[in-house]
């Protein structure tokens, strides 16, 4: 049994997308797809006074609409973004107990990345995946030459990667054809994540699918730990692949 999740690149990545990284065998980020405004590409939600606010790195715009470029096309419009970035980041979670065990880290990644987008967004999910101990390998779809579209794209890469089971969103039900995967020999699994929660800030409301980095700043000790406890029965059939 191989198990094999599919999802387009985040920056910085949020619970729902470690939980289902956590469940496979190996997660494929699908960079070779058309960037879409709006999105988590270049934006994450944090809590700030118990109000969501969005962390937002603006990239170049030429191209976006005539061209359609893809997600591993798309570059940061300048150095200043990211360092303002990250200051808000210093800002929020400064004084918090992790902070000061990533913060190095963290400011290296912002302080000598260059232009690809992508290649950011690379560097945040591994540093969170270390940080929750989540060992599931990670590939780029475009490493595989899969030019397919839709179910068919999913089903490629699955083939491609010689996995049997497909890991879904469960918000991506009305869209797939679990079928064509039955077909091909693969079973659809859908994640069934619920929301852990935890204290964000004293006297504020818990808002979820803030950017995963906001659990390990403010309880790193034992964040990876209930995140396991707290998300382990997402989907049936796979241990976790933590490194406890």
């Amino acid at each position: 049994m191989k198990i094999a999740s599919i999802h387009q690149p985040h920056y910085h990545p949020w619970l729902g997308l470690l939980d289902k990284i956590a469940h496979s065998n190996v997660h494929i980020v699908l960079d070779d797809v058309q960037f879409r405004r709006r999105n988590y590409h270049n934006r994450a939600q944090y809590n700030l006074n118990g109000e969501s606010q969005l962390l937002t790195l603006p990239v170049q715009n030429k191209g976006l609409q005539t061209h359609g470029l893809k997600i591993n096309e798309m570059n940061i419009t300048s150095q200043k973004d990211l360092q303002k970035n990250f200051k808000t980041l210093q800002h929020r979670y400064g004084k918090t107990p992790g902070w000061q065990l990533i913060a190095d880290e963290l400011n290296l990644i912002y302080q000598t990345h260059e232009d690809s987008l992508l290649q950011l967004n690379l560097k945040l999910l591994q540093l969170m995946l270390k940080c929750f101990k989540i060992n599931t390998p990670v590939i780029l779809a475009s490493t595989h030459g899969v030019s397919s579209v839709r179910n068919q794209r999913l089903v490629d890469l699955c083939l491609k990667t010689k996995a049997d089971i497909y890991l879904s969103g469960n918000g991506a039900k009305k869209y797939m054809d679990d079928a064509l995967f039955k077909s091909h020999g693969i079973n659809v699994k859908y994640q069934n994540f619920n929301h852990p929660s935890y204290l964000q800030q004293k006297d504020s409301n818990f808002i979820p699918g803030c950017l995963a980095l906001d659990w390990y700043c403010l309880h790193p000790n034992d964040a990876s730990i209930w995140f396991k406890e707290q998300c382990s029965n997402s989907i049936e059939g796979k241990e976790f692949s933590l490194a406890l």
